[in-house]
């Protein structure tokens, strides 16, 4: 008996998407109030809404590294999200800086109006994936 094996190789058309490994566009949708254009960089995502209607930024490094945010508000602790986080503001910007074992993390919105609630949420979000 003779056995014969075809085997038919399938290339992808088109590309592959980026893939945020903190959160996914229609999460960042939601928060930021509708359709968002997602770009990732390595340690870094960036979730920009339709027509300049608001901005989610993520970013996570190793320990060592300093993040890119300076708080201009008085920061104020939060407890249960990872080691040393804090919440505090830059201009119109409400941002989140925090610490889960040997990495840092840093989440920021800019042009929404709720995003002082929302900045929490998504947060926790990102300190929960880094555990």
């Amino acid at each position: 008996m003779k056995f014969v094996v075809v085997v038919i190789a399938c290339v992808g058309i088109g590309r592959a998407e980026s893939v945020c490994l903190w959160l996914n566009a229609a999460t960042a949708g939601g928060v930021l109030g509708g359709p968002v254009t997602m770009s990732v960089k390595p340690g870094v995502c960036e979730f920009v809404r339709e027509s300049n209607k608001g901005t989610l930024h993520i970013e996570v490094q190793k320990k060592p590294l300093a993040l890119s945010a300076k708080c201009e508000s008085a920061a104020t602790p939060l407890m249960a999200m990872g080691n040393e986080a804090v919440a505090c503001s830059m201009g119109d910007t409400q941002m989140v800086i925090g610490r889960v074992r040997d990495q840092r993390f840093l989440v920021w919105i800019r042009g929404n109006d709720q995003a002082k609630e929302k900045i929490r949420k998504v947060a926790e979000q990102v300190a929960g994936s880094l555990f």
